[in-house]
């Protein structure tokens, strides 16, 4: 088995953690793009959303676990051999039973790897199933079966999946964003270089008020550019403890990570 570590940064920083009522019937969401340098180098491994949500289909049997990555593919490219998921890394979806009596450890963990590249890719899932080993540090669980990039799939146990490229769904006012916390903009103050001052107070868009908000229309960077994503329904039973339907609360995060010494 290949033992494989997560990204430091994805841990502290990009990891995104959801808590979801089984039976509920709100999706639960976060975004994040290029929060540093190492996923900036290593796109494949930079997760910019995760959602949890029923089911659209089937929202009182199945669960939809996604995860993006590969933040500002440029529409109409996302075809390319560049485009594609990083056969070195590890994509893994980690479930935590324990919510409801304050325990977050995983207790199942539903695995992805890559192998190939561009449209010819294919993927293997692993599990859901309890994992070898928690925190940082994994091997692969049982593989759940292979299935084609960019092309749903249906794998045994009634779990659908795809893996492709997807528009991006964030909507961010970037330009703007980096004129109120210039800090973040890292190309402006590499080798030392001290950041601008900040010129404005407040994102465009907004209502006129008191405070006088900006009210110049927003302009969102990321409409012209995909992500890919991984997608998987199953049903709710799979991720409940022992498979009893309860209405369990669960915990839902997403790690990438890369072969140990890699």
């Amino acid at each position: 088995m290949r033992i494989l570590r997560a990204f430091a940064t994805v841990a502290t920083t990009a990891l995104v953690v959801a808590t979801i009522a089984l039976y509920g019937v709100h999706a639960a969401r976060g975004s994040d793009h290029q929060d540093s340098p190492t996923v900036v180098a290593r796109p494949g491994a930079d997760i910019t959303d995760v959602f949890a949500y029923p089911a659209p289909d089937n929202p009182a049997n199945n669960v939809v676990l996604a995860m993006d990555v590969y933040p500002l593919i440029p529409a109409g490219q996302s075809s390319s051999p560049q485009y594609s998921f990083d056969p070195a890394v590890l994509y893994q979806f980690k479930i935590a039973t324990g919510v409801a009596t304050k325990n977050y450890t995983e207790n199942l963990v539903i695995q992805f790897v890559a192998s190939g590249a561009g449209s010819t890719q294919t993927l293997t899932m692993y599990g859901p199933a309890a994992p070898n080993e928690t925190g940082t540090t994994n091997t692969l669980v049982k593989s759940a079966g292979t299935f084609p990039f960019n092309s749903p799939a249906t794998l045994s146990g009634n779990i659908q999946v795809f893996a492709g490229p997807r528009r991006d769904p964030f909507f961010f006012d970037l330009a703007q964003f980096f004129k109120i916390i210039p800090d973040r903009n890292y190309t402006n103050h590499q080798n030392g270089a001290t950041p601008p001052p900040a010129t404005a107070t407040s994102f465009n868009g907004f209502p006129a008020n008191a405070n006088g908000c900006n009210t110049t229309p927003s302009s969102n960077l990321l409409a012209n550019f995909d992500v890919l994503q991984i997608a998987v329904e199953l049903p709710k039973s799979m991720l409940e403890p022992n498979g009893a339907s309860t209405g369990q609360v669960i915990g839902v995060w997403a790690t990438t990570g890369t072969a140990t010494g890699s």
